[in-house]
């Protein structure tokens, strides 16, 4: 055996002995309650191998010391490289080293492998070592409504579901989306969905019609004389019907048509041909009934051993009181079947993963095909297999369902009354008196309070719980979510405000005529042999008047860079200052921008590094309202392992790059348009055309030269557009070996309306491309295609453009959703990426109306590697409302954090919002925590919701609740005042560590009473008496289940021991008296023993405290000892005397152990 670290690194342990065993750890969820019910939730499992292994004696040293360092290693643990069941990657779990004579030592060593939820695909072989499998199973096809064609049993049981009915207590519906029938667990039930959360329906379960598919024992689909069903499924191998009432039953399919006569227990059909997809099952007779129907794929196990086992377990209920009365409550019952099998070693691994696959799924276990004993419905309990060279053995342990009763409606109900356990002696008598007059043991069984009393005070509580739910809450979160309407509304306001000033800008920039420009420009540039060095520090100031407008504007411009062949650097510092007045309007502008960016390695792109700080400040009048806005930006960014794929990124020429169009030539060019439409010291691909062509869909592209692809890799392309009166497409071409087309890859089609404010802005340019597409098999090399379509009929002036800016190919990950990081030009893509940033966004926003003031910040860190994606981000909005009716104040923190790679995606959010607003007609205080992480498909959260209401009516109300909510569970707490007074609720089970006081009455609707007490009894009989000097046991035990360190055990107890303990025997010796004793030196010994040592000894009708300060499982057994005492002959003068120990035999043990917490 040997295992394998993960830098690669191989470590011999030991040879393999023969029969290592495999099995599994199962971490999905199945829980059966007290009632049989069974709840399952698939999860992940993990195999389980146990070897042992053959080492030198002189090598044992040396692998305790190995498996030593590995004690927190994940590994690949090897046994035999065959069976891939015995190479498990994980953690050893113990191991033992057994120093045996030399040359040889032993080492057993168990090893439990890291979670997984997928499984090998199934060959179809058969295990068996001879012939064919008898242990077989069938895993189900779970049935959907695709795959039912056709059934003779109409879904009618009750109307269905409509959401403005208002449904009184008891009332059923059905949903014919889940094939469920609900029932209504409280009065006037109107919108809640019965299907969702809201705790007022109740699940009765199936429809008539599903109730043959719903995977459960204990519901069944019935019909006066015939139930037919036709399903569809990729593959079925074998039908099986279980709870049949019926004459017949009869299977139809291509190629096969057989009817059975049906009888007790499982109905089986596992000999259908090959290759069936459809059947049709049809049960006839007088009232027929089928509890459930199974298809699917029929596997094999192997040979069944001899003598398989098989029993019931039992969930009903049997109790014997302090007066040895019995109660009895029938509850269901379930099958349960163990079976060993011989199988081939070389289908180890076939049987392994056809088990784990159905790991959380019930099916259907046949150990033997006609003996319905030995057929079980359910799941696997446990299995184990020991490989064998040759020939390996399965241990297979099956638990199977039981049979749930059907709900019971809620009304009417009753509970009978000998059923009402009575553990302290309080129970009144059946038909006892009702009174008030607090003299009757009824009442003071409530601590002298009237029923009726205790009752109201009840109804009170509950009252005022649909007060809360239906009342304060709504009010609460309308109030809120109204409030939330006005801030998005006056946000929308701020928004059209800021496009107006832009739309304003664009408009003066027309209207102005006699211009005057400034340009100033130092720049200086050298270098030496493979280095170029050059800096550039530049000005343009203009000013410009029309009739009715002016405009001001500076732009202020220093840049440097360094070239070589590993590096090529820059820093770029931008200043743009601009101011305008029109008629009904003045804007002014501040766009400021700070850039560092690079590249080392070869040719300068192994490596991209970047970070940028820019401000844009706007301050807008127009006619009807005033806006403020600051937006600050910093980010960083690094992209790693390569570049863009594509050449002449920068746009430096045309190089590389080719014109295609039709029907005629449009103007192409590098910034057309000029500085204004193309980002600050960066060049874009341009295309101008004239008018617009009418009848035709044209097209005018710029194209890449190809790059080279390898089919079955992923990529991404993408390019940024920005355009006037025209919309733009980015398009990936794919080339096969013979230099055709052969296909296209489409991006987003955009329109990003340009203008002298924000064409040099890069925030203008929008992104069209596809994160990750696959490479076609056949294709060899791939290019880029930026194409720019038709003017837009009625444009005035009638022409358009578009402007194409950093265009991108690179590698992508499968299933990426997320954008690389840009580089240029180069022969790898990037690989990984790193980015932070941070951004702040301030407006105020004012009319005649209302005012608004917000704040954004927002601090991301994301990275992009090979396989994985990993964000972190931190938001925080802040934003203040008033208008002549409500004064609003709302914040919002968030943190998130992302990681996605092929294994799944983890999610993690924390949220806190917090909202005030105060009106004419009450004032509104809420903040709502959350704390959501996420798995795949997993959520678990933590909600804490907190309100206050106010209104002018003296109404006050006040709450808080908490949710914890994950997989299946769910817990809540609230707390809530009002003028009625304070009152909380809690769901979920609890546990109170600590001391309790009460100062009112507790009304509960059942008391478990186990929870009070415990207890049990053991009885023996026999005849056991040990040799001298021997102990021996009896085979007797009596355990309670885990109790609390507090209470008393109460003890009855009968023993029977028949011994000659204390008896004297005379007679004489040498002329003298001579007596012969028997001295009680041994007896039986009954004890329990808990965790800290202490001693629990049962005595005829007594009682002991209990000692433990921990929970513990008490269990009492029994020994009996004969000792071997034997004094000799002393001389005591007149007579002689001899002791011996005496002799003991016990026949009988009873005890009944009573524990009580008090």
């Amino acid at each position: 055996m040997r295992v394998v670290l993960d830098s690669g690194t191989s470590i011999e342990l030991g040879d393999t002995e023969a029969t290592p065993t495999i099995g599994i750890t199962d971490y999905s969820r199945r829980v059966t309650d007290d009632y049989g019910v069974t709840t399952v939730v698939e999860r992940a499992f993990s195999r389980r191998m146990s070897v042992k292994l053959a080492l030198p004696f002189d090598g044992v040293s040396t692998l305790q010391q190995r498996l030593a360092n590995l004690r927190a290693s994940s590994a690949l643990w090897v046994a035999d490289e065959q069976i891939a069941w015995l190479s498990v990657r994980g953690f050893y779990k113990e191991f033992d080293l057994d120093h045996a004579v030399p040359p040889l030592s032993y080492c057993t060593l168990t090893v439990e492998g890291l979670a997984e939820t997928a499984t090998v695909a199934d060959t179809g072989i058969d295990p068996a070592v001879a012939g064919t499998s008898t242990l077989l199973l069938l895993q189900p096809v779970t049935i959907a409504d695709a795959n039912l064609v056709s059934s003779t049993v109409p879904e009618n049981d009750a109307p269905e579901w409509s959401a403005q009915t208002a449904y009184p207590m008891g009332a059923q519906v059905i949903k014919a989306a889940t094939h469920r029938i609900y029932e209504s667990a409280t009065a006037g039930n109107v919108g809640n969905d019965p299907a969702g959360a809201s705790g007022l329906w109740i699940d009765v379960g199936p429809t008539n019609r599903w109730a043959i598919f719903d995977q459960a024992l204990g519901t069944s689909t019935t019909a006066a004389t015939s139930v037919a069903v036709t399903i569809n499924a990729s593959v079925i191998q074998a039908v099986a019907l279980l709870d049949v009432t019926a004459a017949n039953v009869r299977v139809q399919a291509t190629g096969y048509d057989r009817t059975v006569a049906a009888g007790a227990g499982a109905i089986t059909f596992l000999d259908l041909p090959a290759g069936i997809t459809r059947v049709t099952v049809t049960a006839t007779g007088s009232a027929v009934a089928i509890g459930t129907l199974l298809v699917g794929k029929l596997v094999g196990l192997g040979t069944t051993e001899a003598s398989p086992s098989a029993g019931i377990t039992d969930f009903s209920r049997k109790v014997v009181d302090d007066f040895g009365d019995v109660t009895i409550v029938e509850r269901a019952w379930s099958k349960r079947m163990t079976a060993k099998a011989l199988i081939r070693t070389d289908a180890v691994d076939v049987v392994a993963n056809r088990i784990a696959t159905v790991r959380a799924q019930p099916s259907l276990w046949i150990g033997q095909t006609g003996l319905d004993s030995l057929i079980v419905y359910g799941f696997f309990k446990d299995f184990s297999i020991e490989v064998g060279i040759n020939v390996s053995m399965l241990s297979l342990s099956i638990e199977g369902l039981s049979k749930a009763p059907p709900i019971a409606p809620v009304s009417p109900g009753s509970v009978a009354w000998p059923d009402i356990t009575d553990p302290t002696g309080t129970k009144p008598t059946d038909n006892a008196d009702v009174t008030g007059d607090n003299t009757s043991k009824d009442t003071n069984a409530v601590g002298g309070m009237p029923s009726k009393t205790v009752l109201d005070a009840a109804a009170a509580l509950k009252a005022r719980a649909d007060a809360l739910e239906n009342e304060t809450i709504p009010a609460v979160n309308k109030a809120v979510a109204q409030a939330g309407a006005k801030i998005t509304a006056a946000q929308a306001l701020a928004d059209a405000a800021k496009t107006r000033a832009d739309d304003a800008f664009i408009e003066i920039t027309t209207r102005v005529t006699e211009v005057n420009t400034r340009i100033d420009s130092i720049e200086a540039s050298g270098g030496y042999d493979d280095t170029a060095v050059k800096t550039e520090v530049g000005r343009v100031d203009s000013a410009a008047i029309g009739r009715d407008a002016a405009l001001g504007q500076s732009i202020q411009t220093v840049s440097a860079s360094i070239a070589t062949t590993d590096t090529n650097l820059r820093a770029l510092v931008t200043t743009k200052e601009q101011a305008a007045v029109g008629r009904e309007n003045a804007i002014s502008q501040r766009i400021s921008d700070l850039i560092a960016e690079g590249g080392g390695g070869s040719e300068g792109v192994d490596t991209v590094a970047r970070s940028e700080i820019s401000r844009v400040e706007t301050a807008a009048i127009t006619r009807d309202d005033a806006l403020a806005q600051s937006i600050s930006t910093f980010e960083s960014s690094f992209s790693g392992t390569g570049g863009n794929l594509l050449s002449n990124t920068a746009f430096v020429s045309t190089d590389g790059w080719y014109e295609a169009y039709s029907p005629t030539r449009p103007e192409y060019g590098i910034n057309i348009a000029g500085d204004q439409f193309h980002p600050v010291g960066e060049n874009v691909l341009a295309i101008h055309q004239i008018g617009r062509i009418e009848g035709q869909e044209p097209y005018f592209d710029w194209t890449s030269a190809p790059v080279a692809v390898t089919a079955g890799e992923f990529i991404q392309f993408w390019a940024m557009c920005a355009s006037h009166r025209v919309d733009t497409t980015i398009y990936l071409g794919w080339v096969n070996t013979a230099g055709q087309v052969v296909g296209y890859v489409d991006g987003n089609t955009i329109f990003t309306p340009g203008s002298d404010a924000s064409g040099n802005n890069p925030s203008s340019f929008k992104r069209s491309g596809v994160p990750s597409v696959e490479v076609p098999a056949g294709v060899v090399a791939a290019y880029l295609l930026m194409r720019k379509h038709n003017t837009y009929a009625g444009s005035n002036p009638n022409d358009s453009y578009a402007w194409f800016w950093r265009p991108y190919i690179g590698v992508a990950r499968q299933g990426q959703n997320s954008w690389n990081g840009f580089s240029s030009g180069g022969d790898r893509a990037v690989q990984i990426a790193t980015d932070a940033r941070i951004s702040s966004v301030t407006t105020t926003f004012t009319n005649a109306d209302q005012a608004l003031a917000s704040r954004i910040d927002a601090v991301v860190a994301e990275g992009f590697y090979d396989d994985a994606e990993v964000r972190s981000e931190i938001t925080q909005v802040s934003r203040a409302l008033v208008d002549q009716n409500t004064s609003i104040g709302n914040t919002l923190n968030t943190v998130v954090t992302n990681f996605n790679s092929a294994l799944g995606d983890t999610n993690t959010r924390i949220t806190t919002e917090v909202t005030a607003v105060s009106d004419a007609t009450q004032t509104v205080g809420q903040r709502v925590d959350q704390i959501r992480a996420e798995y795949n498909d997993t959520v678990a959260s933590v909600t804490q919701q907190a309100g206050a209401i106010v209104n002018l009516q003296g109404k006050a109300s006040a709450y808080v609740r908490i949710v914890a909510d994950a997989g299946n569970g769910r817990a809540a707490l609230s707390l809530w005042s009002d003028q009625y007074g304070g009152a909380w609720s809690l769901t979920g089970d609890g546990q109170i560590d600590g001391n309790l006081t009460v100062n009112g009455t507790i009304t509960a609707r059942k008391f478990d009473r186990f929870s009070m007490t415990r207890e049990g009894t053991a009885t023996w009989s026999g005849n056991i008496s040990p040799p001298a000097g021997q102990t021996a046991t009896v085979p007797w035990s009596l355990a309670l289940t885990q109790i609390p360190p507090l209470g008393r055990f109460i003890y009855e107890f009968t023993v029977v021991v028949n011994s000659n303990a204390g008896q004297r025997v005379a007679g004489t010796r040498n002329g003298r008296p001579y007596y012969v004793d028997y001295i009680g030196d041994g007896g039986i010994t009954i004890v329990a023993v808990d965790t800290q040592g202490n001693t629990y000894r049962p005595a005829a009708n007594s009682s002991q405290a209990v000692l433990a300060t921990t929970d513990f499982t008490p269990t009492w057994t029994a020994t009996i000892r004969n000792n071997n005492y034997d004094s000799g002959v002393i001389n005591e003068g007149d007579y002689y005397s001899t002791q011996i120990s005496a002799t003991y035999t016990i026949t009988y043990i009873s005890l009944k152990v009573t524990w009580v917490a008090i």
